[in-house]
């Protein structure tokens, strides 16, 4: 910053002060403070005499707009939760935490999960032809369209479907749905 830049800011830190207090975005007017003189620097940084415009409004312009980007960066997160976060109507001190499961608990669910695991293998054996080879490019990768399927194994996109409907029906009859 030259000495020219440093002297528009310093003449205008008053300036900053009073965006900042008019601005209506929701903000501690800390915050509005901070982000309006980061404004008035970058302001006196890109400010050109040459133009026809005073500093005064081309900084409050630079100002307001550094404060409307710093609260859409804080609307951002408005939504996280962090683990230390107090729950319960109100507040009274159990956190999210001392909420989380037990390792009983979890080892219950992994073994759930091996359980499904068998099943599968269970399903690929009792599967034959293009129904096992389409079963495993399922589970290969999951999630893409049955006419990527149908490309990759050989046949027709409705043969896809009404071999994912032949599945269905036998992971249904295998885990007793």
């Amino acid at each position: 910053m030259t000495e020219v830049q440093k002297k528009l800011a310093e003449e205008n830190i008053r300036l900053a002060y009073y965006v900042a207090s008019r601005s209506m975005v929701p903000m501690e007017n800390e915050e509005k403070v901070s982000l309006a003189l980061l404004g008035l620097a970058k302001a006196a940084e890109r400010y050109d005499p040459e133009c026809k415009v005073k500093f005064a409004t081309f900084a409050t312009v630079v100002m307001r707009n550094e404060i409307l980007m710093g609260y859409r960066k804080e609307r951002k997160h408005l939504g996280l939760i962090h683990f230390g976060d107090l729950v319960g109507p109100d507040d009274g001190g159990i956190c999210l935490e001392d909420m989380l499961p037990d390792k009983k608990q979890f080892t219950r669910e992994l073994e759930g999960l091996l359980d499904c695991r068998a099943a599968i293998e269970n399903m690929d054996r009792a599967l034959f032809g293009m129904e096992q080879k389409l079963f495993r490019e399922l589970i290969r990768d999951p999630g893409r369209a049955q006419s990527d399927y149908a490309e990759k194994l050989g046949c027709s996109q409705s043969h896809v479907s009404r071999c994912l409907r032949k599945i269905r029906g036998k992971i249904r009859r295998e885990l007793c749905l």
